[in-house]
């Protein structure tokens, strides 16, 4: 029907909204507007004769003054430590370090939420000059020395810090040139009236979808092969994987490759990773078939996506709602890692779907959302749990009174998955604390995050106050949403589409019930949620039905249907494009240290037993960490530099270690020298030593065991 001069004045209030909104998100977001990529941390590895004040000055313009200056106290220690200082929110051109008294430091190294930056000393000594005061500034065992003469010494960057200058010119330069070609695009579908866009409007629905799922398919399957830029928890995931197919699937006790032997750590239900070595058994033990998982649910969530939409929008709104889910950065990267977070979303948009429709009546369908409901709270309740507001209210909704609480539909959806987790809870805490909560075990502290029972509002789950004050934290938000979601393109569609929803009475208190639920989840565990950025998935679905909302009402704004066709070209054209560009930017970026992990990996491999524990010792390298010890195929201990002692040596010998790899990308570490030389190297190169700490040194080495 014809659009009335009303609803174009609506649209274009909506439009100037967005506009409106995509500018200030650009004026903010410093990683595409500005020439800088500001890193928010300066950290400095050093050790120190004595207690000192370290200060960094920096320049943002107008010279290095008080005004400009961060500082803190670093105190005597015999071993290296790392010295962390916040950056200002703002961008510089340069900065100089100005200890007061002699002091160590090993590198500097700057690193933002989602870049990192190293100095090592050898390029220190290049890109930065000393002070006048100095008197010594030189390499000594890999440490750069910084002596003064007169207590006021400093050197100065000579060079900016590291930007990704070329990639935000790239990116902005790419944004500008697809908005004048769809432009044009746009103008010369209008002008040529093309008669295959009346043709295309009469496709089936199932058909879109089907098309949408093939494309998303045909993405996923890009880099399928590879570990590029898998977050930590991916390697976790795949070390488990590989020890269900060794030794059996055990799904009370799951093991994690870095904790020794047993080396049980219950956190989620591992029925992904269960899932995973079931393929491994059938087929062959390959990385690939548990990516073949991720995919498969990810492919399903979307037609859960359209399915669900469907109940409340049309048609139309349904298939793009699909597609901009399907498309978002974040989905096209995760749902193809070897991580179960893909399949807790497909869990929780399982469980909404039958649920509301269970509840009037249909059993089969309200078995179907309780299971769902079971596995996704047993196995990540954040995900999962939020999604239990929207379905109180469809419920209360549908029967008018509060007497739909007390029916057996609602006790049994609701009772029975909250009780399974409260026992797999107890299950977890049980397990962890008696692995974890006994007084030999030196690394307990890092452990206090799974131990529930020992620590029930730890800050690594919930954070701090002061983080939920920190307005940057906020930014931070604001820039996965409008980059990682919605592409940038995306942004227009969403704000109209918030608009469009309110005036849907059947729809607009589901689909802000259910965005406010997965807010305040945000909002509760927030620590997590600044530290990984897919700890923000369960916001891609409710996002995606906005946004094919909007993109519904602006297709439908002419009466044309080839218009309404050549539209839904363009839209489908700039979002994937700017979905592409975007994932490939900020995922699918394979490091120098990724490769040279692996090659340590499989150098640790050829030179010890297939049965041998070892530890592994990193710099920066925290027990968390699974990589090394994933690519070295073996279980042990990762034990940082800075807690390699005589005293660590000793306890994990009564673990049963043998072999300690010691990587030390910088070059020797006298200290840890010291601590390993008692004992025989059985193999080196110039990445790795490895050390067997149940036989003596001694003078003779067999030359054969040694690789230069």
């Amino acid at each position: 029907m014809h659009i009335s001069d009303l609803t174009k004045l609506n649209l274009i209030k909506y439009l100037s909204l967005s506009i409106l909104f995509l500018l200030i998100i650009l004026f903010i977001d410093k990683n595409i507007l500005k020439d800088y990529r500001l890193p928010q941390w300066i950290i400095i590895h050093l050790k120190s004769e004595k207690q000192v004040e370290l200060n960094v000055y920096y320049d943002s313009g107008k010279g290095y003054t008080q005004k400009n200056k961060i500082s803190t106290i670093v105190d005597k220690d015999k071993e290296i430590y790392s010295v962390w200082l916040k950056l200002p929110n703002k961008t510089i051109k340069s900065f100089r370090i100005s200890p007061s008294d002699t002091i160590y430091i090993k590198r500097i190294k700057l690193q933002s939420l989602t870049n990192r930056y190293l100095w090592t000393a050898e390029q220190i000594l290049k890109d930065f000059h000393p002070g006048e005061n100095i008197s010594r500034f030189m390499l000594k065992n890999n440490f750069l020395v910084v002596e003064p003469t007169d207590g006021n010494s400093y050197f100065e960057s000579v060079i900016h810090i590291p930007t990704v200058n070329k990639l935000t010119k790239a990116l902005r330069l790419t944004i500008f040139a697809m908005f004048f070609t769809s432009f044009l695009i746009f103008i010369t579908v209008i002008w040529h009236h093309v008669i295959i866009m009346e043709k295309l409007s009469r496709v089936k629905p199932y058909v879109w979808l089907g098309l949408i799922l093939l494309l998303a398919m045909l993405l996923r399957s890009y880099h399928i092969t590879s570990f590029t830029n898998v977050p930590f928890r991916g390697q976790q995931t795949a070390g488990l994987i590989r020890d269900f197919y060794r030794n059996g699937i055990n799904l009370f006790y799951p093991t994690f490759i870095m904790l020794g032997k047993p080396g049980y750590l219950v956190l989620e239900f591992p029925i992904y990773q269960a899932l995973s070595a079931l393929l491994y058994k059938v087929f062959t033990p390959n990385i690939i078939f548990s990516k073949l998982i991720s995919i498969f649910f990810g492919l399903s969530s979307i037609i859960l996506i359209y399915r669900l939409t469907l109940k409340f929008l049309d048609t139309k709104a349904a298939l793009l709602a699909s597609l901009f889910f399907a498309l978002m950065p974040l989905n096209l990267f995760y749902q193809r890692v070897t991580m179960p977070d893909t399949f807790i979303i497909f869990l929780s948009l399982l469980m909404i779907n039958f649920l509301i429709e269970g509840i009037k009546g249909k059993t089969i369908l309200l078995v179907i959302g309780i299971i769902g409901a079971i596995l996704g709270l047993i196995t990540k309740s954040p995900y999962v749990a939020p999604l239990y507001l929207p379905f109180i209210y469809i419920g209360y909704k549908n029967n008018g009174n509060l007497k739909f609480f007390l029916t057996p539909q609602f006790l049994t959806a609701f009772f029975i998955p909250v009780i399974f987790m409260f026992l797999w809870q107890r299950h977890a805490n049980s397990v962890n604390e008696m692995y974890f909560n006994i007084n030999e075990y030196p690394f307990k502290h890092l452990y206090s995050s799974v131990i529930v029972k020992l620590k029930p509002f730890n800050t690594w789950y919930f954070g701090t106050i002061a983080q939920r004050l920190d307005i940057s934290n906020y930014f931070i938000f604001l820039e996965r949403i409008s980059l990682l979601m919605l592409s940038l393109a995306g942004i227009p569609f969403l704000i109209i589409g918030f608009f469009i929803v309110a005036n849907k009475r059947a729809a607009a208190p589901f689909f802000y019930t259910w965005l406010l639920s997965i807010l305040i989840s945000i909002m509760l565990f927030f620590n997590i949620n600044i530290c990984h950025d897919h700890y923000q998935l369960s916001l891609t679905p409710i996002l995606s039905v906005f946004c094919g909302a909007g993109a519904a009402f602006i297709i439908d704004f002419s009466h044309k249907k080839k218009y309404m066709l050549a539209s839904a070209v363009l839209l489908i054209f700039f979002y994937l494009s700017m979905s592409c560009i975007i994932t490939k930017m900020r995922f699918f970026r394979e490091s120098d240290d990724l490769y040279d992990i692996r090659k340590v990996g499989h150098f640790i491999d050829n030179s010890t037993e297939k049965n041998a524990m070892i530890v592994t010792s990193m710099p920066d390298h925290d027990i968390w960490q699974p990589d090394l010890m994933y690519y070295s195929d073996r279980r042990g201990f990762n034990v940082p530099h800075n807690m390699l002692n005589e005293k660590m040596v000793e306890y994990l010998k009564t673990k049963g270690i043998k072999y300690i790899a010691l990587v030390d990308y910088e070059g020797e570490n006298e200290f840890i020298n010291a601590v390993l030389s008692p004992y025989k190297i059985i193999k080196t190169n110039n990445k790795v030593s490895i050390y067997d700490i149940l036989v003596e040194n001694s003078m003779f080495i067999d030359n054969w065991n040694i690789e230069k």
